[in-house]
């Protein structure tokens, strides 16, 4: 019998292991969603076997009774919607695959463009409706700006909703550069839609995401929709191959070269829309051909698009000229901090802060973790 069993205070060794073991629930609750046992183990920190999981989950559920179990899902105690909510948005996020593999049927004869996954909130089977469907793209060497302005050609025809790909990675180059907690997870839940060959490829050139989740390996990688290297050789021979043997040599080269010159200029449009200026690091890689990044400041761009989503304005935002919609405090600052590069280290006190307004009424709401 353990000790919380027997009704007596745990060690703090153990305690701090049972909240490690409990992450990727703390984790999925921000976004309304509670998770599976194979979620749990997934993206658990601490390294278990299957089994070995299966005995904690046992004491998981009594820890001072934080984390309540409902057919097979798990999530925080207080949070009894949280399973209806899940299965609505399975159904949501069902609808959402069909359109993509609808847009994939297009974006396969796209030139250059070699792999395809689906990230974000429909990658996790949590997409709500009216959500984008977000994309990482996998291209050919020198051919990212190409490739970009195809992908937003078709974007028109097919509307960002379903077709947001605000993520390009040259093949050459499939090693994630940012290596975070935050920037691994999103790895291991990309779902492959095209390319299975290319996407391979990138799981295996970030092997350094098993340092934060070390239960990964063995994780199927796979979405709900058909590809198969016979699926590009079709489309090699009919317009893609064509186009590709067009914009190859030379031509293709000066073409590339404009389309970076004038392209470029949408990148720092995009951040100067979202308050901010091109990250150095951002504006070489695409430069570079390495990748390009289309999320300024990625939490910012959420915090906006839900503040849009209810119909409520940021308070702090643009208050004598306040750039962000979230205070972030770190450590010695009191109060007001602006978000920034900054990467927060494991014992640092962060204070968050964010207000907003909904017909004249100001709510506000402070948190320090």
């Amino acid at each position: 019998m353990s000790s919380q069993d027997a009704g007596q205070p745990i060690s703090p060794m153990e305690a701090l292991r049972l909240m490690r073991l409990i992450e990727p629930v703390l984790y999925a609750d921000v976004f309304d969603c509670p998770v599976t046992l194979d979620e749990l183990h997934a993206f658990n920190p601490l390294p278990l076997a299957p089994e070995e999981l299966k005995t904690e989950i046992g004491r998981l559920v009594h820890f001072p009774r934080l984390v309540d179990n409902q057919d097979g899902l798990f999530f925080l105690r207080g949070r009894d919607a949280l399973p209806a909510t899940r299965l609505a948005r399975d159904e949501s996020s069902a609808r959402a695959w069909k359109q993509a593999r609808r847009v994939v049927r297009a974006v396969k004869y796209v030139p250059f463009l070699r792999g395809l996954l689906v990230t974000g909130s429909l990658a996790a089977w949590n997409a709500r409706k009216g959500d984008d469907v977000d994309y990482l793209a996998l291209v050919e060497p020198n051919r990212l700006w190409t490739v970009f302005l195809a992908l937003g050609l078709l974007q028109r025809l097919f509307s960002r909703r379903y077709l947001c790909c605000n993520y390009y990675l040259s093949v050459a180059h499939l090693g994630l550069r940012r290596r975070t907690p935050y920037v691994a997870r999103e790895a291991l839940q990309t779902r492959p839609i095209y390319g299975a060959d290319s996407c391979r490829r990138f799981y295996e050139a970030n092997p350094w995401v098993a340092e934060f989740f070390p239960n990964a390996h063995g994780v199927a990688k796979t979405g709900p929709g058909r590809d198969s290297a016979d699926e590009r050789k079709r489309a090699a021979r009919c317009l893609s191959g064509g186009l590709e043997r067009m914009l190859g040599g030379a031509f293709g080269n000066a073409i590339e070269a404009l389309l970076k010159r004038l392209l470029g200029r949408r990148l720092a449009v995009h951040y100067r829309n979202n308050g901010q200026t091109v990250p150095q690091d951002v504006m070489e890689s695409a430069m570079a051909e390495v990748e390009l990044r289309f999320h300024a400041l990625g939490h910012e761009g959420r915090i906006r698009r839900e503040f849009e989503r209810h119909k409520v304005v940021p308070t702090f935002l643009g208050y004598h000229g306040y750039p962000a919609t979230v205070c972030v405090s770190v450590n010695e600052e009191i109060v007001l901090g602006i978000p920034g590069k900054r990467v927060i280290q494991d014992g640092d006190v962060v204070s968050l802060d964010l207000g907003c307004t909904h017909k004249g009424f100001v709510a506000d709401s402070a948190l320090t973790v």
